[in-house]
């Protein structure tokens, strides 16, 4: 899978692997808070294996956007395969 890197303006200036996504790139990810009607938050834990952050508390459902697909694309498909 081919992960865009960009620079600050959003502006993809590379593709890399997934696993070759380097701790100062810039990579584009979406990300989907769900709540009740009390107004709780659904908080998943990251698993102990991730490298950003392993077993902290996050938004259940998030991804990395892949080469062809935008914001909406991915969150819609992370959805899908998180819920």
């Amino acid at each position: 899978m081919l992960i865009p890197v960009v620079n600050e303006n959003e502006e993809i200036i590379d593709y890399k692997e997934i696993d070759k996504i380097q701790k100062d790139d810039i990579y584009m990810v979406s990300s989907l808070w769900v709540m009740n009607e009390f107004g709780e938050h659904l908080l998943a834990q990251r698993a102990s294996g991730k490298s950003h952050n392993p077993n902290k508390r996050t938004m259940p459902v998030n991804g990395t956007v892949e080469q062809g697909e935008n914001y909406e694309e991915n969150i819609l498909h992370e959805v899908q395969e998180e819920i």
